[in-house]
């Protein structure tokens, strides 16, 4: 949550995820009270729940925030290019 916490203090809006909500909801209240943060659960290994995220993190503006994974998992799989 440090990276997160650090391009939030300088402006960035940043989407967290997690599959689990209540850490999702501790990580949000983390980051601390006026700061534009998108949290959105999703489970990186399946491409519908990437899609998903990505969906609903999406600005009105079209813009997707930086995106930070909060989680100690490596990938079983390769990472699923941007569209």
């Amino acid at each position: 949550m440090a990276t997160a916490r650090a391009l939030l203090d300088e402006g960035a809006e940043v989407a967290i995820t997690v599959r689990n909500e209540k850490t999702l909801a501790e990580a949000v209240t983390s980051c601390g009270k006026g700061a534009t943060v998108f949290a959105h659960p999703a489970d990186l290994q399946y491409p519908t729940q990437v899609q998903n995220l990505l969906d609903g993190v999406t600005t009105p503006t079209g813009r997707t925030p930086i995106l930070i994974n909060h989680s100690g998992q490596k990938l079983q799989q390769p990472p699923i290019p941007p569209p």
